[in-house]
């Protein structure tokens, strides 16, 4: 399987360049002399894991092409492999659609990844991580000073931890599948934080605050029992918040 490079070398690479301030690019997209696939995929695919496109919402070929100064090529490429990702199924009269939560589906991604936490106990790079532990640092201040702010605002700095620790994988096919199910699974955070607010907003902060203290020692197999205990509790907390008041 070929794996992309552009996603997981150099830190945590493309995408987290794009996560500042909750803005992709500085340059608008129509002014660019290159199509960047790429740089379409992950954001059309960050959008629709933030609900800024909401399930049910069409994605037009034309419309997507004027906004990226692309043809519609590449455009249709990249909407294939958001279909591929589970992330938007073809209409016929109303182009692509954004898939509904799936939550059987994710909820067996959830239970992956929860497993897939303790893997990355094997797959850390030290030096790594102990530059991650300072960006820890700098989200948890970003999330104290911010108090509690709305579900973009959660999604930002929840994004940018999963690329903090994605930054510290040194194996590109376990880097890819951490980053993807994330992805997949990322909008039942985000579909459930008004339901419960106060939790998430808690959860988050501890989150930041443990990932900050294990991701300091360099030892990759502490830090994944870290995230390990942190993943079980957002699936009782992201469990809970889904039942009948």
């Amino acid at each position: 399987m070929k794996q992309d490079k552009r996603r997981t070398e150099g830190g945590a690479g493309i995408e987290q360049q794009m996560l500042v301030a909750g803005s992709f690019s500085p340059t608008p997209f129509a002014s660019r002399k290159r199509v960047d696939t790429e740089l379409i995929f992950t954001t059309i695919r960050y959008r629709i894991s933030t609900l800024k496109y909401k399930p049910g919402e069409a994605l037009k070929e034309a419309e997507l092409a004027a906004e990226f100064g692309a043809s519609r090529t590449p455009v249709r490429q990249v909407l294939q492999r958001l279909e591929l990702a589970g992330l938007i199924e073809p209409v016929v009269g109303y182009g692509s659609i954004v898939t509904p939560v799936d939550y059987e589906a994710t909820s067996e991604v959830l239970k992956f990844r929860l497993q897939l936490a303790l893997l990355l106990g094997h797959f850390m790079d030290p030096e790594k991580m102990k530059r991650a532990s300072e960006a820890f640092a700098d989200l948890l201040k970003e999330h104290d000073s911010a108090g509690n702010g709305d579900s973009t605002w959660f999604a930002e700095l929840s994004h940018r931890c999963r690329w903090h620790v994605l930054s510290c994988i040194n194996n590109r096919f376990v880097a890819n599948t951490w980053i993807d199910t994330y992805y997949y699974a990322s909008r039942l955070w985000y579909l459930s934080y008004d339901r419960a607010k106060v939790t998430f907003n808690m959860l988050q902060r501890e989150e930041l605050e443990t990932y900050r203290d294990s991701f300091a020692t360099g030892d990759p197999k502490q830090a994944a029992v870290t995230m390990h205990k942190s993943h079980q509790k957002w699936m009782a907390a992201i469990w809970e918040s889904m039942k009948p008041s």
